[in-house]
């Protein structure tokens, strides 16, 4: 049994051996950073956009619009969305900061394509309906 009332003792450590991404750029001027972090077949892919709030024309503006991308697109509904999100068990999230919008997707690597093609449907086509 541990007594809980002595901590156990400390050390100092060493040293610590990070990973860094590879940067490249793509055709279109994007940068890309790839980091491979294991051997496991997930992918985490973020999309940090120049869109925060400190660009909002008043507040809260970039956060309902950035949620409001998963409500519905032109060729799915908000139904539809989670369920296709369910279907492939994939994460699709939003966080607004003050400099920065970003788009999380975390999915199976199988899934990637699918995925990252809903991820451009939410981007490029959604409805933003009143009442969805």
């Amino acid at each position: 049994m541990f007594d809980r009332t002595i901590p156990p003792p400390s050390k100092t450590i060493d040293y610590l051996r990070f990973s860094w991404p590879k940067a490249y750029q793509l055709k279109e001027g994007l940068p890309l950073f790839v980091l491979n972090a294991g051997n496991q077949p997930i992918i985490k892919l973020e999309l940090v956009c120049d869109a925060g709030s400190w660009y909002e024309p008043h507040n809260g503006v970039a956060y309902f619009t950035a949620k409001m991308l998963q409500e519905g697109t032109q060729q799915k509904s908000a139904q539809d969305i989670a369920h296709y999100i369910d279907q492939y068990g994939a994460s699709i999230q939003v966080q607004v900061q003050p400099d920065t919008c970003t788009f999380t997707l975390i999915t199976l690597s199988k899934h990637l394509v699918p995925m990252l093609a809903l991820l451009v449907e939410l981007l490029l086509s959604p409805t933003f309906d009143e009442h969805p």
